[in-house]
């Protein structure tokens, strides 16, 4: 991919919210975990929204779901949101498609 990625975080009372933008690649995983990692512990839910995502590399979802794996305690309170939820999310996430 051509490395054109964001995330927007936002934290608001005990949510903690993400939004991934551009191109969802190995290097993006690695910013959105350490991202979740920063962020998560004082939350008691995390969102992730995918609808702006513009493409999705095998190797993102991939190294997520390795990320997400290592968190096992705090994983259950990501949700992820948007068209492209059911892509990214590790097999067993929480997704809402909108």
């Amino acid at each position: 991919m051509n490395g054109h990625f964001r995330l927007i975080a936002n934290t608001n009372s005990k949510d903690f919210q993400i939004c991934l933008i551009g191109d969802f690649d190995e290097d993006a995983a690695r910013q959105l975990l350490a991202t979740l990692e920063r962020g998560m512990e004082s939350a008691r839910r995390v969102t992730v929204s995918t609808n702006c995502v513009s493409g999705i590399h095998p190797s993102g979802p991939a190294a997520l779901a390795r990320g997400l794996g290592k968190m096992d305690c705090m994983a259950p309170k990501v949700h992820f949101v948007g068209e492209n939820a059911d892509r990214i999310a590790p097999k067993g996430s929480v997704l809402f498609m909108v």
